[in-house]
């Protein structure tokens, strides 16, 4: 039979098939590619004019043989590497609240700069040259003059300040906060792994949270994402999300499947505008994918932009609102989920749809991952309000 996941034997002329989804487009823009080109040194097109929109509270999925572009793709949206050519586009707005709060004072500061002038100017003009110069020679002039100075000082500087603030509220375009969830240990560790499993899920949350919320956020996430010690004799589960929070478990006494479910809690915690999930439950056993999955959901449904990068199409029909197929850099199918899989039409995507659905278990496309999934709806660890703020 054919290998898994082989590439298509026949060249395909056909060009990319991008169906019409009113429902993507109807979300905010976090995110965009334009036309991104990239080349590693052997000088061999990885991307070619690539292009994707992430939105917020929508799931673009991502699916392609291996060495497509799909993890290149997610490297150069976080900025690790840079294009040839194309663009990466932030699309996030500043926040517009105190927009009308500062526009108010401006105004007022105005008015009142105004009628000062207004009243003062002409009845300056009826006064005498003989009074002006007994005035000035008063023993109080210096002290009139010097309150006056401050006022008109700091009537300006009011001004200016109510300038600037308008000017950077509201109308401003910022950078997208991103998080790159991968399943490669050599670039997923960006902390001390002595550390214990609280430090390494809390030390991302919201700043503003005392130790002891973000305690009980780290206790509820841990609960949410099925997360078990067990004894290495007997099997046999022990201890508790609090016990270990309580006995300062350490990150490096994991084992790897472990390890994964604290760094992929760690970047949930961080509540990135912008998730990259690429190949999200590698490492987790059947019991935890699902649960992470309906985390993932919980965070989209909270307005956070996700790429969903994996050759699996079990987890993108669970989880992505949007499919793409990647083949040699470029995207030659995006359209809804349910059309692309039921319905592929451009001969690449047909080609590797039809290799899945012939392994084992995949004849239907779901599987017992989206039995396991529809399980757990009403989970309370799941239903708990385990998602932290944002900052």
């Amino acid at each position: 039979g054919k290998p898994l996941y082989e590439e298509p034997k026949k060249p395909s002329l056909a060009g990319p098939v991008l169906r019409a989804d009113g429902a993507a487009a109807a979300k905010p823009l976090a995110i965009s590619a334009e036309d991104l080109e990239f080349r590693y040194e052997r000088d061999v097109p990885v991307l070619t004019k690539c292009s994707v929109e992430l939105r917020e509270g929508w799931c673009v999925g991502l699916v392609g043989n291996n060495a497509s572009g799909k993890t290149t793709l997610a490297r150069i949206l976080t900025g690790q590497i840079h294009p040839r050519s194309g663009k990466v586009v932030h699309h996030k707005r500043g926040k517009a609240e105190g927009i009308q709060w500062w526009g108010a004072i401006l105004a007022v500061a105005v008015a009142v700069l105004a009628a000062i002038v207004a009243a003062v100017i002409p009845k300056l003009q009826q006064i005498p040259k003989a009074t002006w110069y007994q005035w000035l020679t008063a023993p109080w002039a210096p002290i009139a003059l010097g309150l006056g100075l401050l006022v008109v000082v700091f009537i300006s500087m009011a001004l200016l300040y109510c300038c600037l603030k308008l000017r950077g509220s509201g109308a401003k375009s910022k950078t997208c906060t991103l998080v790159h969830i991968t399943s490669e240990m050599g670039e997923k560790v960006d902390f001390n792994e002595r550390n214990t499993i609280e430090a390494v899920i809390s030390e991302k949350m919201c700043r503003r949270l005392s130790k002891e919320e973000k305690r009980k956020y780290v206790v509820l996430m841990l609960k949410a994402g099925g997360f078990q010690m067990y004894n290495q004799e007997t099997g046999e589960p022990v201890g508790s999300p609090e016990e270990y929070v309580r006995d300062g478990l350490r990150y490096s006494q994991l084992s790897g499947g472990q390890k994964h479910l604290i760094y992929v809690l760690r970047c949930f915690a961080s509540r990135a505008d912008v998730m990259l999930c690429d190949e999200l439950l590698g490492g987790l056993d059947a019991f935890r994918q699902p649960r992470v999955l309906h985390m993932l959901q919980r965070l989209k449904k909270e307005q956070t932009a996700v790429l969903y990068i994996t050759c699996e199409l079990h987890q993108v029909r669970i989880v992505a609102d949007s499919l793409g197929f990647i083949h040699d850099g470029e995207i030659v199918e995006l359209g809804p989920t349910t059309e692309v899989l039921d319905a592929p039409k451009h001969p690449f995507t047909k080609d590797y749809v039809g290799q899945y659905r012939s392994l084992p278990g995949c004849s239907t496309i779901g599987g017992k991952l989206a039995e396991s999934f529809a399980g757990l709806v009403d989970d309370p660890a799941l239903l708990a309000a385990w998602l932290p703020p944002k900052e």
